[in-house]
């Protein structure tokens, strides 16, 4: 039989977990380095194997952290530490993993409401379970007053925002105060690698589209560490801006051998390559260089599927097989936009 742990509702637990976010540091008992995140579910089941138990007492209990090595959890009751526990969680995809632990802390939080800190007994990809928040903040720097007016017409129907600066350091103290995930950018060219610098110094995760300005496409690429930049030439639409908004919210993608033995740095190697490969495959593009985009296509399509990433596979193939690539330019680049953010999700990963 399962409990219900506690008997708040739902607007009495956004309470107490507003209250514990800004008062608690549970997750001083987690792993620094597994970056707990915040995890609110109202319906998670635990189990507790209490001292002499042989089967668990199981529990539906509210969550409030996350990490690689870890959870912390509201219960009603006081919990002994060392005891022997389990979790259910559900995957952004939709599948439930069991993910087995022993509590490491309990204290008393507020009134009914204890807060268990649960150390997993082997590390998971967090990511895989946490949701990444739908909404979106964006900024324009140097845009046109028409196409700033179109962007913020089609973000404000599909939960963004956008903040206009006019200057390259009002953009940077943008980046600095706030959680910034899309830049809409028009460069000035005398000082792209520069501005790329700046915003990639405050914004290392962002993705950076350049607008009106296809001609630099290939230089802010060269410069981007991460390649996380694209352009916008074509009629600013909702369809266009929603694949923009598509592109950051998209869950990473995960290689299903990472677990394998002997895969997971050969993987995490082939992850940490794919920056390079999307610049070197946007510069190639843009310069009608067909040795090289077959080279780095073909790498991309064997690696690929080799080490479970199909859908960067498939991209890289269809490119590589191209009779005449440099024909259709824009379809071209439009392809190598699909086969970016296939990447972009294993890089996230």
């Amino acid at each position: 039989m399962i409990i219900q742990s506690l008997s708040l509702d739902s607007e009495g637990l956004t309470k107490v977990l507003d209250s514990l976010d800004a008062n608690s540091s549970a997750d001083r008992f987690l792993d620094e380095s597994s970056k707990p995140g915040s995890y609110r579910i109202q319906n998670c089941v635990l189990h507790l194997w209490h001292l002499g138990d042989v089967k668990p007492r199981s529990f539906i209990c509210a969550t409030r952290l996350l990490s690689d090595d870890g959870i912390v959890v509201l219960h009603k009751s006081f919990v002994h530490t060392g005891t022997k526990c389990s979790v259910q969680l559900c995957a952004v995809d939709g599948s439930i993993s069991e993910i087995s632990g022993t509590l490491v802390h309990c204290r008393h939080a507020m009134n009914e409401v204890h807060e268990l800190t649960i150390r997993f007994d082997e590390r998971i990809v967090s990511l895989l379970y946490l949701p990444r928040d739908s909404h979106v903040n964006c900024i324009g720097l140097g845009l046109e007053a028409d196409r700033e007016q179109e962007l913020k017409s089609h973000l404000r129907q599909m939960d963004a925002t956008l903040e206009s600066c006019d200057t390259m350091e009002s953009a940077l103290d943008v980046l600095r105060e706030k959680d910034i995930h899309v830049v809409f950018y028009t460069p000035n060219e005398a000082a792209l690698e520069t501005e790329m610098k700046g915003i990639r110094g405050e914004c290392p995760d962002g993705l950076v589209y350049l607008i009106d300005s296809s001609e630099l496409y290939g230089n802010a690429a060269s410069v981007d560490p991460v390649s996380r930049v694209d352009c916008l030439d074509t009629p600013i639409n909702s369809a266009v801006v929603f694949d923009v908004l598509d592109a950051w919210r998209a869950q990473p993608v995960f290689s299903p051998l990472r677990s394998e033995a002997g895969f997971g740095e050969i993987i995490r190697g082939f992850v940490d390559s794919l920056s390079e490969a999307l610049r070197s495959l946007t510069v190639a593009a843009l310069q009608r260089d067909l040795q090289e985009l077959r080279a780095i296509t073909e790498k991309l399509h064997i690696e690929g599927g080799a080490f479970g990433f199909e859908d960067i596979s498939r991209k890289a193939l269809e490119i590589h097989d191209l009779s005449d690539p440099f024909q259709e330019m824009e379809s071209l680049l439009k392809m190598v936009t699909s086969i970016k953010r296939h990447c972009w999700r294993a890089m996230a990963s």
